[in-house]
C-alpha cells in the first residue's frame, strides 16, 4: 500500500512558530545481472514538515523509499527465475516445452 505524502505527515506535530521545510530523500539499486548487464532500480520521494521533524520524516521518507526499490528488486527477480522453473517443469511435457520455448524466444 502506498503512502501518500498528506497521509504520511498526518499525526506529526506541528510547532506554530516554526519554519516549514522540504525533504527529499531517494534510493536507488543496482542488480548485477552478469556479462555486464545491470538493471537499475530508483524511487524518490519529497515532504514538507516543520524543523523540529526533520529527522523523523527524513528516516521514515527514506524507509519508504528503500522499501518500494526492494519491492520492485524482488518482482523483477522472480520474473527472471519462473521461466527457468517453466522450462525445467516442462522437460515432461512436449507440448510446455514448445509453449516454453516460443515464449523465450519472443522476450
Amino acid at each position: 500500500m502506498k503512502e501518500t505524502n498528506k497521509e504520511f505527515l498526518k499525526g506529526i506535530s506541528r510547532g506554530k512558530e516554526e519554519k516549514l521545510v522540504e525533504i527529499v530523500r531517494s534510493f536507488s539499486y543496482k542488480l548485477n545481472l552478469g556479462n555486464y548487464q545491470t538493471a537499475d532500480f530508483f524511487c524518490s520521494q519529497k515532504a514538507e514538515c516543520y524543523e523540529n521533524e526533520v529527522e523523523e520524516v527524513s528516516a521514515r521518507l527514506y524507509e519508504f523509499c528503500k522499501n518500494e526499490v526492494v519491492k520492485s528488486v524482488n518482482a523483477y527477480k522472480k520474473d527472471l527465475v519462473e521461466p527457468s522453473f517453466r522450462k525445467a517443469r516442462a522437460l515432461d511435457h512436449k507440448e510446455e516445452a514448445h509453449e516454453t520455448a516460443v515464449l523465450e524466444l519472443n522476450d
